[in-house]
């Protein structure tokens, strides 16, 4: 009788609720270059899904987000003001850096826009839709 309502308290104490998620997505005037960032809402910069695409070329960090090439975060870093990303391909070679700006009204970030830079081949003014 012990062992059931140790185990029930147990898996109590490791229930949370769960952080919603919402899609990020960034591209430049022509879309040459867009970038997709599923978020999670947490203390910490937590991105859960990546979708990266330069004209003919496609990358995702899932089969579920869409085909493509492997990718996934090298890093980031985000406060009220500034996200920065860099991603990263299946070599960890470094793939793209995403520098973007934000204007908040309150707690929630209202506008993004910044750079998305891939080395050797260019870097693009974008401007992003999302939470």
């Amino acid at each position: 009788m012990m062992k059931p309502a140790l185990l029930a308290a147990g898996v109590a104490l490791l229930a949370s609720p769960a952080a919603a998620t919402e899609w990020i997505y960034c591209g430049d005037a022509t879309n040459t270059v867009t970038i997709g960032l599923l978020m999670g809402h947490l203390d910490v910069l937590n991105v859960s899904g990546i979708i990266l695409s330069h004209g003919d070329r496609v990358w995702a960090s899932s089969a579920s987000y869409g085909p493509g090439e492997e990718v996934g975060l090298g890093q980031g870093f985000e406060d009220n003001n500034v996200l920065y990303v860099d991603l990263m391909d299946k070599d960890f070679v470094l793939l793209a850096e995403l520098r973007l700006l934000q204007a908040t009204e309150g707690d929630m970030p209202i506008v993004y826009g910044g750079t998305l830079r891939l080395p050797g081949q260019g870097a693009w003014a974008v401007s992003c839709e999302g939470p």
